[in-house]
C-alpha cells in the first residue's frame, strides 16, 4: 500500500501511515468526501484543517472530522473530510454584482487559476501556468459550486479537470478527455475498471406541459443518429429513428 502523508494544522508534513483503509469520493455525481480509518491505539496526531495525501495523486483532503469506531476489533479512530475536489465543490461560484452570470473567456488553464483567484484559495491550489490548448468561452449556471463549474466550463471544449499533489500545494490543469472504447493503451496489470458506450441514448423526448386530459399541452423533440437534436439554423430537427430504434420518455 502506498505511504498516507499527513500534517498538522498548518499543513507541513509530520508522519506518514502504511497501514490503514480509505474511502475516498472524487468525482462528479459523488460526495466529494473521505474516510479514512486507523487503529484506535495507532490514531493519528492531527486536527481539523490537517491534510493526507499520496504524493504525486489526486488522493487526499482535508480533515474536517475525527470520530472513533468501537464496534470492530481492533477499535479505530475515523478520520473524514474534504477531498482536495470536494474544497472546491463546497465553494459557490456567484454572478458579479450587477450582472446575471459569471463568465469567462480566454485559455482554460489560465481560466481554472481565474476561478482560484476569485475564490481566495491560492494557498491551497497552484495552476500550471503552460497553455492547455484549449480555448473557453464560457457562461457559468448561477450560484453553481466550484468544481462543478469548473469541470462543465472544461467539458464544453472536450477538456476535463486534472489534479495532484506537487510536494506544496494541489497542482490544478487540463487534458483532453479520452474515449476509453477506443483506445487499447491501457495498462490491464495495473488498472482494473469498466469502460462502456451508450450507443442508442434516449432519442425522443414526450414533453407534458400545461392543461389536462385532452387540452394538456404536448410537444415532441427528436435527436438524430448523430445525437443533434437542431440544425444548422438552430431548428427543432424532425423525427428521423423509428421503431426499435427510437428510444423514448417522457419529460
Amino acid at each position: 500500500m502506498l505511504p498516507l502523508i499527513y500534517t498538522d494544522t498548518d499543513g507541513r508534513d509530520i508522519g506518514r501511515k502504511l497501514t490503514y483503509t480509505a474511502d475516498m469520493e472524487i468525482g462528479a455525481d459523488t460526495a466529494n468526501t473521505f474516510e479514512l480509518k486507523v487503529n484506535l491505539d495507532d490514531r493519528l496526531p492531527v486536527g481539523g484543517g490537517s491534510f493526507i495525501y499520496r504524493e504525486s495523486s489526486e488522493f487526499g483532503g482535508i480533515v474536517d472530522a475525527i470520530g472513533t469506531e468501537t464496534m470492530t476489533s481492533p477499535a479505530k479512530a475515523i478520520y473524514r473530510g474534504r477531498t482536495w475536489t470536494g474544497v472546491l465543490a463546497k465553494r459557490v461560484l456567484e454572478p458579479p454584482a450587477g450582472l446575471s452570470h459569471l463568465t469567462y473567456k480566454g485559455e482554460a488553464n489560465a481560466g481554472i487559476a481565474w476561478i482560484i483567484g476569485l475564490l481566495s484559495l491560492g494557498d491551497l491550489f497552484i495552476v500550471r501556468p503552460e497553455h492547455s490548448g484549449f480555448a473557453v468561452d464560457y457562461q457559468f449556471y448561477r450560484y453553481i459550486d466550484a468544481y462543478s463549474g469548473i469541470c462543465m466550463m472544461l467539458t464544453s471544449v472536450g477538456a476535463k479537470l486534472k489534479l495532484a499533489w506537487n510536494g506544496d500545494k494541489i497542482e490544478l490543469w487540463c487534458e483532453p478527455v479520452m474515449d476509453y472504447t477506443q483506445t487499447r493503451e491501457i495498462d490491464s496489470d495495473r488498472l482494473r475498471f469498466t469502460v462502456e458506450k451508450v450507443l442508442r441514448p434516449v432519442n425522443s423526448l414526450v414533453c407534458l406541459g400545461k392543461g389536462d386530459l385532452e387540452e394538456r399541452t404536448v410537444m415532441h423533440f427528436y435527436a438524430n443518429a448523430d445525437r443533434e437534436v437542431v440544425d444548422g439554423g438552430g431548428n427543432p430537427l424532425p423525427q428521423s429513428l423509428f421503431g426499435a430504434d427510437c428510444v423514448e420518455e417522457v419529460y
